[in-house]
């Protein structure tokens, strides 16, 4: 599938402490970049990549505030997701 993609690389597993400050990802770039590999999606790996992300998220909500990227990002690809699931709805 298009989509898929390893959030792990996203997930720290580092202990509860400081992390080194990192900039912030720019959230219309992001949106951008997975609004078009959704379009190149077919309607079912769609739902798959939306229960994938919905696994992620309940994985993601038992790890430390730190992570907050992680769920920032997964947020946003659940967004996109969704709007382009609504497209697809609208025919």
């Amino acid at each position: 599938m298009i989509a898929a993609t390893d959030f792990s690389r996203y997930v720290s597993l580092r202990p509860a402490g400081r992390r080194p400050a990192q900039p912030e990802p720019d959230v219309d770039a992001l949106s951008r970049q997975w609004r078009v590999i959704y379009a190149l999606c077919r309607p079912e790996e769609l739902r798959e990549e939306e229960a994938r992300l919905t696994r992620e998220r309940e994985i993601l909500r038992e790890t430390t505030p730190e992570d907050r990227e992680a769920r920032r990002l997964n947020r946003i690809r659940r967004a996109v997701l969704r709007d382009r699931m609504a497209e697809l709805a609208e025919g």
